[in-house]
């Protein structure tokens, strides 16, 4: 069986943005939005935290990419500009045609998990509804990382597929 290697590498600078992003979103559509102005969205200020997210969320994605996850060199503490990145093993049978899907998804998990983890905190009513994003993100990942086409037809299905 023929192995490929894919890679995924997502900015930890992106991911906060589009955490700071939501979390905002969120405190200015709420029924709230004045008491939740200065409580809900993520600011400098919360930088410790959302590294502390960021370390947290990173290892739940390489838990979903176990079975396919490169052994990594030992890494330092998580600098500023830290980046996830893995290398995933994946099988000759694997839906390649999915691997962009694949790194989006990823991202996404990053965010929802993060967001989640912000809000359990930050608005609690809300958590359970971000938890469920997180549920399906997880989900998601999983179904395309079974993905897989149909093995080649061997030389004689293919004769009789052009005597038909």
């Amino acid at each position: 069986m023929v192995v490929k290697i894919i890679h995924i590498d997502i900015c930890r600078h992106a991911v906060v943005r589009q955490v700071a992003m939501e979390t905002a979103y969120v405190a200015v559509k709420s029924e709230h939005a004045s008491l939740l102005a200065d409580r809900v969205p993520v600011v400098e200020a919360d930088e410790a935290l959302m590294l502390s997210f960021w370390s947290q969320s990173c290892a739940v994605l390489d838990l979903l990419f176990s079975g396919f996850l490169l052994p990594r060199p030992p890494s330092p503490p998580v600098a500023e500009d830290a980046a996830y990145r893995a290398a995933l093993r994946l099988p000759d049978l694997f839906d390649f045609s999915v691997v962009d899907a694949l790194r989006q998804q990823a991202f996404a998990f990053l965010v929802a998990d993060m967001v989640a983890r912000w809000m359990a905190m930050a608005f609690p009513e809300r958590a359970d509804g971000c938890r469920q994003l997180v549920a399906e993100c997880k989900e998601h990942l999983r179904l395309l990382l079974n993905r897989r086409c149909l093995p080649p037809r061997g030389r004689r299905a293919r004769k009789r597929m052009e005597i038909l």
